[in-house]
């Protein structure tokens, strides 16, 4: 209406007043844009789109392809792009005639639009919609793919002629080859071809048959859509026979048709090169080529060529189904051209009757090798009792041994390297070396013969075979013949040791009989008792006298002894004829003369009587009394430092004759002690020194004469024998002790602790023993050596802290000596793991399942076993964890606890594919722990130089295949498997030096790494030997600290580093002091004292972490009290303490690691991202060019340095290893932040 024009100003003869192809009316009702500006903004739309260079009538309002102009001459909703809401939208529609935008179902058939499929290639029309197709044109670019093949198949672009495909890793796009001739998987077969054949061709293998697409239909005429198909070369049908159509053996040579494609073999012709030779004897060994009749070219056929130079060629060697590269295919030392041509066994297995014992020992024994039981006596022969021989020329021995089966083959003779054996007292008295003689298994009895050289021997009748009794420390002779005519003496022993040649005679002088004293005593008593070594011979008071020789009025009243004495007095002057025994008073002045009367008027003292000239015989004085006490003393000849010491007190009378004394006779002159003329003297204490009496007699005497008492309170006579304390006579020390060898050692009669390891020498010494020729002393240790055993532990530290045998370097047996043993007192050698399968695989069954068997071997009991295994994630998880395996026989051999399990590998896929790899995890009860992995695709060869019969205690034929393998010894790893082995089958006891198993060319058995981790990829190794304390000695503190009392001792040891990957860590104050911020004790006892967190377990504390005075945090590892390790603890930048333990080598310095750990510090302090996965920490960080990775773990008290890792110089080496963590720990997420570079 005029009206309306004339409101929105537009021209009322003009439908499109601003010429924007859109109408006034369509623009003011529909699209409310403004009809008077051709390039306006539509009030319905959100964008502004004034301006925007689109007029009104080309813009795409709804972006459907059809301009609103379009969409209001087809009658579409120009704000709607699917009008009739049938999933296309108006533009697509509109393109092509059979469709209408308006209706959803065009021609009316029941079938919406978007599902029709008007070209027929398989993409209806919303697929066509969506890869840009057209509906119509089943080819849209034209290049012979259709585009549902493009689209659905090789993931090309359907609307380019050469495009790249999402299916591959590759870019094909411009590569200058058409799509339709693009070979995408490399299977021989072009995309247009496998259009054609209707396979995949992303997968070389569309029906996983274990066959390629084009081998089925080039070659084997399988089908490759279905796994289990007719071959139309064949006449027998093979189609539904549930063999797949790789296990097929068309030609029954026994591989398999998928590895007569690998091997490029006819499938149809059992021997390729017409060489006489099947191509499945041909593939198990590397020297043959299936694909040539004249392998190594020489001009002589495969057939005729006798590789080993047994006297079998190849065509002989396939028919017996032995190994043609190696005489002696069951290594029972039997070639086996003897064995089939000779002796009729069985060259594949070295004990044909299975009878226990090996074929070339049935042949030495005299027994049957065919037959179980050669006598008939219903014992098999293995179990029968035999006297079998073995020689050591080089030693100069051999052995006759009876035991069950062949002994001799398991009896070791070596010279003795124990020092205690190889002294000079030993050597001095020796016609021959000490030998040890060893085997692990149990025998009856042994006759030993040794050589010995005649230029020492004097007197040959004197000779014997001693063996040495290392519980008695000491020889023990032993019966024995000599032969002088070949310098040789036998002896027989129902059990090994150590055996030497001696002289007897010679031996027995170096022994005397002694009961370890010299029998010099002292020869009386008193006091608190007189043992040689007592330093009192007489102490203390009287309480009685019957120790004493009393003279006299002497007495005791239980406490003192009191001597007394009469003082003269006068006469009455008569003349006494003597005959009354009455005494004269002198006053009478006659004189008895000789006739022995008291009635002379002489003076009269104890030393004598003295007549004056011309004295009157009248007013004499009569003589006193005299009384004594003496005791006689012998000291012994060591006696040292001795003294008499008394205690006395005296009275004498004014007379002048009166006297109290005391004195020691000696043979050099008196001693006086004491001497008391005149007055009265109260209690004294007198001592003379009679260092120099040494075995003489002495005699000690008290006097007391004319009136005078002597009180005697305290006698003490003190001798010293053992002058320094320790417990032995000077004599004894001096004298020298002899030991079981023979040997005689000498200690200082004046240090307690003669080699100054920390214990008195008679702690050192044991009790004395006897053996054929003497009395002899026992060690415990050696007191004149600080260090007996020679382990680099001194005696004391072993017996006061680690409680081990200062006499044995390696105390619990296990190969790890003292010093660096973290578990001295506990056997640490790691079980012995053997993998083989258990039964001989049939190929024709197509079974795959692997039967395998574990035999662990130990010297303590078995605890556990485990399997983890690896799988290919194509098939589910990545690790499948299976259940323990089944324990077949537990028994004792010789020193081993052995134990034997079974159980069926988990096979995934057509093929029944073993894992990729596996690991076998042994523990003991000691906690020792192997963990051996197991690579069926690995390469190996066996070493030269090592006897892969000597290490297998059970040698039988193994037909291996899938997973199995065996480990013959930590250093011999025989794999066996490898997918599908199929057709592959090998003795693992291969000559030494030729690879295991090759198939042209290539080997495919192997196992790879032992003693790794079970937790996968980034897992740590184990160490060798695990756990245990470290041992200490020094100085012991007391710290007393608020958080709690406890005690640490300082650690013993200097740096040393153990030798294999994962197990080189050092203790001891020299490696403690390395730590960043320790210089001295101090800095540790700072930390112990303030500590910030103490961590008990079971009562003991285990981790100590504090501060030193230069503010270094530090974290201590504690040990049965004593410190064991001490780490730096750096700060990450989320605050988070990371011990660094510099003695722990494992994380750095190795291939794949970072070079030293300041590396891992700067990583840690600086990364450029921190992925947090539970107990783990990843530090990832860019430095010096690459990527690296330090992983941290945390302990339950702090985080700890892991490992270190190497990735690469791109970011995807990143992604790669946190793929590989996720994969081998069953881990989902990864870091989020974006990785970048950092200086």
């Amino acid at each position: 209406m005029n009206v309306d024009e004339q409101r929105y100003g537009t021209l009322p003869l003009d439908l499109d007043t601003d010429a924007d192809n859109l109408t006034d009316y369509e623009e003011v009702n529909t699209t409310l844009t403004n009809p008077l500006v051709p390039d306006s903004d539509s009030s319905v739309t959100a964008p502004d789109e004034a301006g925007d260079g689109v007029i009104d009538g080309s813009e795409d309002f709804d972006g459907d392809g059809l301009s609103n102009a379009l969409e209001f001459d087809v009658g579409t909703d120009p704000f709607d792009p699917d009008s009739d809401d049938d999933g296309l939208v108006d533009g697509f529609e509109f393109t092509y005639e059979t469709l209408d935008p308006l209706s959803n179902d065009t021609d009316g058939d029941g079938t919406g639009d978007a599902l029709e499929d008007p070209d027929a290639e398989g993409l209806v029309n919303i697929d066509e919609q969506a890869a840009g197709t057209s509906p119509t044109d089943a080819d849209t670019d034209d290049d012979t793919l259709t585009d549902f093949f493009e689209v659905e198949r090789s993931l090309t672009s359907p609307v380019g002629v050469d495009s790249d495909s999402a299916g591959t890793n590759a870019s094909e796009a411009g590569d200058g080859v058409r799509d339709t001739a693009e070979d995408l998987e490399n299977d021989l077969l072009s995309n247009a071809r496998e259009q054609a054949l209707g396979t995949d061709p992303l997968h070389s293998d569309t029906d996983r048959d274990g066959l390629t697409d084009a081998y089925e239909v080039d070659t084997t005429g399988t089908n490759p859509l279905s796994n289990d198909s007719d071959s139309s070369v064949t006449s027998a049908n093979e189609s539904a026979n549930e063999i797949p159509d790789g296990l097929e053996d068309f030609d029954s040579d026994q591989v398999r048709a998928h590895y007569e494609e690998v091997f490029g073999t006819d499938p149809f012709d059992n021997d390729t090169d017409s060489d006489s030779v099947g191509d499945g004897f041909e593939v198990r060994f590397s020297v043959l080529d299936p694909l040539s009749a004249d392998s190594d070219g020489d001009g002589v056929l495969d057939a005729r060529e006798d590789h080993e130079g047994d006297g079998l060629d190849t065509a002989a060697e396939e028919a017996a189904g032995t190994d043609s590269t190696t005489n002696d295919t069951d290594f029972d030392t039997l070639t086996d051209s003897a064995e089939l041509n000779e002796y009729e066994t069985d060259p594949r297995s070295p004990d044909t009757d299975d009878d226990g014992l090996r074929d070339d020992e049935e042949l030495d024994l005299g027994t049957d090798p065919l037959s179980a039981d050669s006598d008939g006596d219903g014992v098999a022969d293995g179990e029968e009792t035999f006297t079998t021989s073995t020689m050591n020329e080089t030693v100069g021995a051999s052995v006759s041994i009876t035991g069950e089966g062949n002994v001799a083959d398991s009896v070791t003779v070596r010279n003795s390297t124990d020092a205690i054996l190889t002294s000079d007292a030993v050597e001095s008295v020796a016609a021959s070396k000490p030998l040890e003689f060893g085997t692990q298994r149990e025998f009856e009895r042994a006759m030993l013969t040794l050589s010995y050289d005649e230029s020492d021997v004097s007197d040959e009748s004197e000779l014997a075979v001693f063996r040495w009794d290392p519980d008695a420390q000491t020889f023990e002779r032993v019966p024995s013949t000599v032969d002088a005519k070949n310098n040789t003496v036998s002896a027989t022993t129902p059990h090994f040791s150590v055996y030497i040649v001696f002289n007897g005679q010679r031996y027995g002088t170096q022994f005397t009989v002694d009961d370890g004293s010299d029998g010099s005593g002292d020869s009386g008593s008193g006091g608190s008792g007189e043992s040689d070594r007592e330093r009192r011979i007489i102490d203390g008071g009287f309480s009685d006298l019957d120790d004493w020789t009393a003279l006299g009025d002497v007495s005791t009243d239980g406490t003192d002894a009191v001597v007394n004495s009469d003082a003269p007095t006068d006469d009455d002057g008569g003349n006494d004829d003597g005959n009354d025994g009455g005494d004269d008073d002198g006053s009478d002045g006659g004189d008895d003369g000789d006739d022995g009367d008291n009635d002379d008027p002489d003076l009269c003292y104890p030393w004598g009587c003295i007549t004056p000239a011309g004295l009157n015989t009248f007013a004499q004085l009569s003589s006193g009394t005299t009384s004594t006490l003496e005791r006689d003393v012998t000291f012994a000849d060591d006696a040292v430092d001795a003294t008499v010491r008394v205690t006395v007190e005296g009275d004498t009378t004014a007379d002048r004759s009166s006297d109290a004394s005391a004195v020691v006779e000696t043979a050099s002159g008196d001693r006086e002690l004491f001497d008391l003329t005149s007055g009265t003297s109260g209690p004294v204490t007198r001592e003379v020194d009679l260092s120099d009496v040494a075995g003489e007699e002495i005699t000690i005497r008290f006097d007391a004469a004319n009136g005078a008492t002597l009180r005697v309170s305290d006698v003490t006579v003190s001798v010293t024998r053992d002058s320094d304390g320790d417990g032995l006579l000077n004599s004894e020390e001096t004298d020298g002790f002899t030991l079981g060898t023979g040997e005689t050692i000498y200690t200082s009669p004046y240090s307690a602790d003669t080699d100054g390891d920390g214990l008195s020498d008679s702690r050192e010494l044991g009790d004395a023993a006897e053996n054929d020729y003497g009395t002899y002393r026992v060690l415990h240790s050696d007191p004149t050596e600080v260090d007996s055993d020679d382990d680099g532990v001194h005696d004391g530290a072993e017996q006061l802290v680690w409680k081990t045998d200062p006499l044995d370097a390696d105390t619990d047996d296990d190969g790890y000596i003292d010093q660096v043993d973290k578990r001295p007192l506990v056997d640490s050698r790691v079980p012995n793991v053997l993998i083989y399968s258990g039964s001989p695989v049939d190929w024709t069954d197509g079974d795959f399942n692997e039967n395998v068997t574990i035999r662990v071997s130990d010297h303590s009991e078995i605890d556990s076993l485990t399997i983890r295994a690896h799988y290919d994630p194509l098939y589910g998880d990545p690790f499948t964890v299976s259940q323990p395996p089944r324990l077949l026989s537990e028994r004792i051999e010789g020193t081993q606890h052995v134990s034997t399990y079974n159980r069926s590998l988990d096979q995934h896929g057509w093929f029944d594919e073993p894992p990729e790899y596996y690991y076998v995890n042994a523990t003991d009860a000691a906690g020792n722990r192997m963990s051996v992995k197991v690579d069926p695709n690995e390469t190996v060869t066996v070493p030269e130089d090592q006897d892969i019969k000597a290490a297998v205690s059970s040698p039988r034929q193994i037909l291996t295949g899938g997973s199995a393998g065996v480990v013959v010894s930590s250093e011999i790893q025989v794999g066996a498997g490898s997918g599908a082995v199929g057709m592959v089958y090998s003795n693992p006891y291969t000559a030494a030096g030729a690879t295991v198993v090759a198939i042209g060319g290539t080997a495919v058995l192997g196992y790879t790494d032992y003693n790794q981790p079970a937790e996968g990829f980034e897992g740590d190794v184990l160490s060798v030997p695990v756990g245990g304390a470290v041992p200490a000695t020094g100085t012991i503190e007391t710290f007393h600290v608020d958080y709690a009392p406890f005690t640490i001792r300082w650690p013993h040891g200097a740096v040393y580093e153990a030798p294999g990957p994962g197990n080189e860590r050092g203790f001891g104050w020299e490696y403690i002091r390395r730590t960043p911020g320790i210089h001295d004790q101090d800095d540790i006892e700072e930390v112990l004292r303030t500590p910030d967190s103490v961590t008990y377990r079971d009562g003991q504390v285990t981790d100590v972490i504090g501060e030193t005075d230069d503010g270094v945090r530090i974290a201590l590892r504690i040990g049965d009290g004593v410190i064991i390790s001490a780490g730096e603890l750096i700060r990450d930048p989320q605050g988070r303490g990371v011990e660094i333990d510099r003695s722990n080598r494992h994380p750095v310095g190795r291939d794949g690691h970072l070079s030293d750990y300041d590396q891992v510090e700067r990583v840690i302090r600086n990364p450029a991202q921190i992925w947090e996965q539970g107990r783990n920490i990843h530090y990832i960080a860019y430095i010096d060019g690459e990527w690296v990775a330090v992983r941290v773990r945390f302990d339950g008290t702090k985080w700890t340095v892991s490992t270190s890792v190497r990735l690469g110089q791109t970011k995807e080496s990143v992604q790669e290893y946190i793929q590989r963590w996720n994969l081998a720990n069953r881990v989902y997420g990864s870091p989020t932040s974006e990785l970048t570079h950092y200086a």
